[in-house]
């Protein structure tokens, strides 16, 4: 195992005189049901015929004499960067009594919004000519001749396409792919109520409360998106998102980072512009984000502590899966990509790539918790007794060194271990977030021991105080008794990992590898039943805590040129 470099992260955003006003998040798709503006039929073969006026919409497939309808529906009424859930176009077909057949009709989009019902005929089709579709089949449906029944079909990627192209009108035709059979449907100069309509279920929200329990809540948090398409321009809409290219604020230190690469550089800023997800290869990676005090970046586009994030977009339904290429990274940044709580056992980090019989990954996951010692630390939790909060991100560790070209490149959420049931921490927030069924570990205090056969954990913690006796930084390190660990190294230790801020200490196990290197452990791990003593090396390291705090330009930044100054000292612990 490697340490993740112990680092100190500051920013600067220079106070200075803004005349732009904070521009108000577009709110969210809200429940609609839209007539068409025009609706018509065209006749294969009937030159300038109309039907704009009829009162019934043909489809029909018989070469020669095939009937299209056609549907144009105005989408001004959306707001502006704002994307429906589902889209449903909805139609009603009309009863033709004691007909056996069962057509199928499938529905597809067409570039031309300019047409109108009172002039389309065959001669002048919307689209230009009477076969044009400019999409495939958006989706598809089989019914009975002899049933009068409303049909749903699912066009929500060609009216999001239209959205996000910022298109006021979108088009759908309608075909019968098969059954040679004449149907009706109703169409909006019908007086029987059954127009059709475009059906716009709104986007779903999820509200994850960006605050601390005490002390002063400006800092990191680690979070990952509970819903697809959401872009760093939106986080930017919600609060202040700086150091990102093509952005305002683009030339300031960036306080959104995506990943860390292992290369003795750190942490990432997110390098895309404000289309750009900020989490590295989007849905199931984590990433970090730095929220302020009002008074620390007073600017409008801070909404200041505490926030209340308020994510829209699409749940995701099915398995995600991330990459996670053994390139020498021993890191990476994971995060819930559902919005219930995941039961974190449903991440396969048990596999055995090389099948060497040493699981690729550690059990252990570890989760940035601000309010973990004054300026924040890494909370472990067990993958096989632990739920993740909606919105949390965490580092998931590489623990198979042995690189044969075997290992694991790719780790799976499965989508059926979401929780809905209990609670889960989240951390970096105000309070829980419910969402788990099973128990969770992080429900309880972390220095407790579990009675019975369980997983017992034993916690150590230093302080340092300054010459007032005031506290300034704590670290805790945890040995985790169970049942599956070993006395060397094994998939129940985790790496301890570098403060996010100094001035800090930091308290770790030490555990020599196999190759002779030392790793520095956060969480070391022994069998639950132990037949003889136990010997494990404490080493204390701390950054900056000789100096005092500076504030800088409105932000909070730690002794400057301090944190490199470490003071090593090494300590015995005994089990």
């Amino acid at each position: 195992m490697t340490s993740l470099p112990l680092r100190r992260f500051a920013f600067a955003l220079v106070a200075a005189v803004l005349t732009l006003a904070l521009a108000a998040a577009p709110a969210p798709v809200q429940a609609q049901t839209l007539e068409p503006l025009d609706d018509t039929h065209i006749r294969e073969e009937e030159g300038s015929t109309t039907n704009g006026d009829s009162t019934t919409l043909v489809v029909k497939y018989d070469p020669g004499a095939t009937r299209h309808a056609y549907y144009k529906f105005d989408l001004s009424g959306i707001a502006d960067g704002s994307l429906p859930d589902k889209v449903f176009l909805s139609v009603y077909h009309i009863i033709e009594e004691g007909e056996t057949a069962q057509p199928t009709d499938a529905v597809f989009g067409l570039d031309d919004v300019d047409w109108k019902e009172g002039t389309a005929s065959y001669n002048n089709p919307p689209g230009g000519t009477f076969g044009a579709e400019d999409t495939g089949v958006l989706d598809d449906t089989t019914y009975k001749d002899a049933e009068a029944k409303r049909f749903n079909f699912d066009v929500t990627s060609r009216v999001r396409s239209q959205l996000d192209a910022g298109a006021d009108s979108v088009t759908f035709k309608q075909v019968q792919e098969s059954g040679d059979e004449f149907v009706g449907f109703s169409s909006k100069e019908n007086s029987d109520g059954n127009a059709p309509k475009l059906r716009i279920n709104p986007v779903k929200q999820v509200t994850i409360d960006i605050s601390n329990d005490g002390g002063d809540p400006t800092g990191w948090r680690m979070l990952a998106t509970p819903v697809g398409g959401i872009t760093v321009g939106d986080l930017a809409n919600e609060t202040l998102v700086q150091g990102v290219p093509n952005m305002k604020y683009s030339d300031h230190d960036p306080n959104l980072h995506e990943s860390y690469d292992g290369s003795g550089d750190g942490y990432y800023p997110v390098p895309g512009g404000p289309d750009a997800t900020p989490a590295a290869g989007g849905a199931g990676q984590g990433f970090y984000w730095y929220f302020f005090e009002k008074s620390e970046a007073d600017v409008p586009e801070n909404a200041g502590l505490p926030f209340s994030w308020t994510p829209g977009g699409i749940d995701r339904t099915s398995d995600v899966t991330v990459s996670v290429e053994p390139t020498g990274q021993n890191f990476f940044m994971l995060g819930n990509p559902y919005r219930p709580a995941y039961d974190l056992s449903g991440l396969n980090l048990n596999k055995d790539g090389d099948g060497d019989g040493t699981q690729d990954f550690s059990n252990i996951v570890q989760v940035w918790n601000l309010d973990k010692g004054s300026d924040g630390g890494y909370v472990s939790l067990d993958r096989t007794n632990s739920d993740v909060a909606t919105g949390q991100g965490f580092f998931v560790e590489r623990n198979d060194q042995g690189n044969d070209g075997g290992l694991a490149t790719e780790l799976t959420f499965t989508a059926g271990d979401t929780t809905d049931g209990g609670t889960a921490t989240f951390y970096g927030g105000d309070g829980r977030q419910t969402g788990s069924s099973t128990s969770s570990s992080q429900s309880a205090p972390i220095a407790s021991a579990s009675s019975g056969e369980g997983p017992r954990r034993v916690q150590l913690r230093v302080t340092s105080r300054d010459d007032g006796g005031t506290a300034q930084s704590s670290s805790s390190a945890t040995l985790y008794l169970t049942e599956g660990a070993t006395r060397g190294a094994d998939a129940y230790e985790a790496t301890a990992l570098g403060a996010m801020a100094a001035p800090y200490v930091t308290l770790a196990y030490e555990r020599t590898l196999t190759g002779g290197e030392t790793a520095l452990l956060s969480q070391a791990s022994l069998p639950r039943a132990l037949s003889e003593k136990a010997t494990l090396p404490l080493r204390v390291e701390t950054a900056g805590l000789a100096a005092n705090r500076e504030r800088a330009a409105g932000l909070d930044a730690h002794a400057h040129g301090q944190a490199d100054r470490r003071d090593r000292r090494a300590a015995r612990g005994h089990r």
